[in-house]
């Protein structure tokens, strides 16, 4: 700025000398006065008609940066003109071309005009207006409290595009992030064997035959739940939801057990033989979901030096007792119980004491008295 002021200075001072030159010319060519004096007075009036056209187009009017001394040059004194102009500005004063304006001293943002104007980014903001536009969807930019701009999320929910055509309805999440819904009817987890929060679900606008849209599966591995009360530890395996079977079996031969997803297991009456747990009785059936007992077992030895029982969980047991009892044989007596087998007793005396039998013992008859032929 000040080498423009400068460069103004003197030119206007040079102007002043000459029109001073063509009017001191003017005054001692009185014998050309019709031919010079006319030149002399247009010189004059066309000086001061510039330097009104300067005034008028805005410029600082001369005075301003004259100094008093400039009033005194006299016409013709060209060569005190540069001496002015170092007395107003100094060389050592003058920034030359390269150098550039301190801090200080650059123009504020309001002080800026014309195409070289920085952009409103570059010059602060005010409102969020004032900012460029974000390129990535669910992003925002936003004027900071510095007057920078920033950059924000966009709120959950706010409309975007993805850039699918296979999805529809495309909001911004929590994160940021612009996901939309496959479109009805694209795609069906079961038709392709998954199950839901086991695959996530993508599409791609040209991955399906010929270029067309087609759906996209990535699946997860996590705990899971089929929906079924007959499945326990359900476990995401290869995009579907899968379980172990729940064991229904109640251990009751009279009930036939299943599962119904719904519900569970289903325990139902049936008819068959069963064991009611008890080995004394046999011949146990079905009634009513329980297992009635049959008819009891004999445990009867026939032996008369036991005691004959029934126990549920072992059976039948024969136990020794005292008692009298029979060999089998007439020859001896009277027999008893020891260890619960029947001992003989003593035998029995068939002696008759007659010379003419002979004397014998038959098991089954006892004594016997044949008749001998004995003198």
């Amino acid at each position: 700025m000040r080498q423009i002021l400068v460069f103004t200075f003197t030119s206007v001072l040079l102007a002043g000398a000459m029109a001073g030159c063509s009017d001191d010319s003017a005054i001692i060519g009185e014998e050309s006065a019709a031919d010079t004096g006319a030149a002399g007075v247009d010189g004059a009036a066309g000086d001061s008609s510039a330097a009104s056209d300067a005034s008028d187009a805005g410029g600082t009017p001369l005075d301003v940066f004259l100094p008093d001394a400039a009033a005194d040059v006299a016409p013709g004194d060209v060569a005190d003109v540069q001496d002015l102009a170092d007395e107003f500005v100094s060389p050592d004063e003058i920034s030359g071309p390269d150098e550039q304006a301190g801090p200080d001293e650059q123009a504020g943002p309001d002080e800026l005009s014309g195409p070289d104007t920085p952009d409103v980014a570059d010059a602060g903001c005010k409102a969020n207006s004032d900012c460029p536009g974000a390129e990535k969807p669910c992003t925002v930019a936003v004027c900071q409290a510095d007057g920078s701009c920033g950059l924000a999320n966009a709120a959950s929910g706010t409309a975007c595009s993805d850039g699918l055509t296979c999805t529809v309805n495309d909001a911004c999440d929590a994160n940021a992030a612009c996901l939309g819904a496959i479109a009805p009817g694209l795609c069906d987890l079961a038709a392709a064997g998954k199950s839901a929060g086991c695959a996530v679900i993508s599409c791609s606008d040209t991955a399906g035959p010929g270029g067309s849209a087609a759906c996209l599966y990535q699946d997860v591995t996590a705990n899971c739940d089929d929906g079924s009360a007959c499945s326990t530890k359900d476990q995401c395996q290869f995009g579907a939801c899968l379980g172990l079977a729940v064991d229904c079996d109640d251990a009751n031969a009279c009930t036939a057990d299943s599962c119904i997803a719904e519900k569970g297991c289903v325990h139902l009456p049936a008819s068959a033989s069963c064991s009611d747990g008890d080995v004394c009785t046999q011949g146990d059936t079905c009634s009513g979901s329980s297992c009635q007992p049959g008819s009891k077992i004999d445990c009867d030895d026939a032996n008369p030096c036991t005691a004959d029982s029934c126990d549920k969980l072992s059976g039948c047991a024969h136990l020794p007792q005292a008692g009298p009892c029979s060999d089998g044989s007439a020859c001896s007596g009277p027999d008893t119980c020891q260890g619960g087998v029947c001992q003989p007793g003593p035998s029995a005396s068939c002696a008759d004491n007659n010379p003419c039998t002979d004397d014998s013992c038959d098991p089954t008859k006892g004594c016997v008295f044949a008749a001998n032929s004995a003198d």
